[in-house]
């Protein structure tokens, strides 16, 4: 990669910086994956691909179409391919320290570990078969980005389209603020408010009034529609496991019970945060509203 001090757009450097430890960073963490799909290398493999994809969505315009639509899609397959497995090792750690409280999680907790273990085996194998177009369409594009920026690219141009990205990410949360906290509106909720801080992330070193006290609320509320959700999948996987077993379900009962009490508070709680963003005129998505203006002009 070019110089930083070479690159005639600094906008453009950042964004090129950004994209090139990005991706040295996803390759960083598939290695640990092909080494052993643990819960915590699937989890990091999942954020940093959803971070290229926000990165990608910054490129838009800016670099390689038809590159960026191939890296795109191999970049979601490889996502999709350790969804479920990433799903059952949540519920494998919220089950495991309840079993001594709820003896009848027994079983369904070996169900979970099987299930883990076949998952585990298709994902290495889809993820291995996706690499190599991956890697070729990601350094192309960065390879295709780099000459351009140091070619003289349009620094006001660049930090226009970067603004409008921020924008419009900010738009999307906005419209999709949940009525009811709970099922496929949360859902949608967390994954557009997620997109948009990492974009507000990546942004912030040349936009300052991204201050990191506006990060953290992003991500306090993202993380709470995040356990929401979670519970809402195991409820779901456990409902599937009683199904037909009289005694299996009566004996959880009284897991299921205090499953929906958590589940409940945690909506309340999200409530209550989501109002640090949503608020008209101080809230922190109306600041960042004023960002992305003052940034375009």
């Amino acid at each position: 990669m070019a110089r930083v001090d070479s690159l005639q757009s600094p906008a453009g450097a950042h964004l090129l910086q950004t994209l090139h430890r990005q991706r040295r960073r996803y390759w960083k963490r598939l290695r640990r994956c092909r080494g052993k799909l643990s819960t915590k290398a699937v989890h990091g493999l999942r954020i940093e691909g959803r971070r290229l994809l926000v990165i990608f969505e910054l490129l838009q315009g800016l670099a390689a179409a038809d590159e960026l639509k191939t890296a795109r899609r191999e970049m979601k397959r490889q996502l999709k391919s350790v969804a479920r497995l990433r799903d059952t090792q949540v519920q494998l750690g919220v089950v495991k320290p309840l079993r001594r409280a709820h003896p009848a999680l027994g079983s369904f907790y070996g169900h979970l570990g099987r299930q883990e273990r076949a998952l585990g085996a298709s994902a290495a194998q889809k993820l291995e078969a996706g690499a190599g177009g991956l890697k070729q369409s990601l350094a192309t594009i960065e390879a295709w980005f780099e000459a351009m920026v140091a070619g003289g690219g349009n620094d006001a141009l660049c930090r226009a389209g970067l603004a409008r990205a921020l924008e419009l990410n900010r738009r999307r949360v906005v419209e999709g603020e949940p009525a009811v906290w709970t099922g496929g509106e949360i859902h949608r909720a967390r994954i557009a408010l997620r997109e948009l801080r990492y974009l507000a992330e990546f942004l912030q070193p040349i936009l300052p009034s991204i201050t990191a006290d506006r990060l953290e609320k992003l991500h306090a509320c993202q993380s709470l529609m995040g356990e929401i959700h979670d519970f809402e999948i195991l409820g779901a996987q456990l409902t599937a496991h009683v199904r037909g077993h009289r005694r299996r379900r009566k004996a959880l009962e009284p897991f299921v019970r205090d499953l929906i009490r958590r589940h409940d508070a945690l909506a309340v709680e999200g409530r209550r945060k989501a109002d640090v963003l949503f608020r008209a005129r101080t809230g922190v998505l109306a600041k960042l509203d004023r960002t992305a203006r003052g940034s375009a002009a």
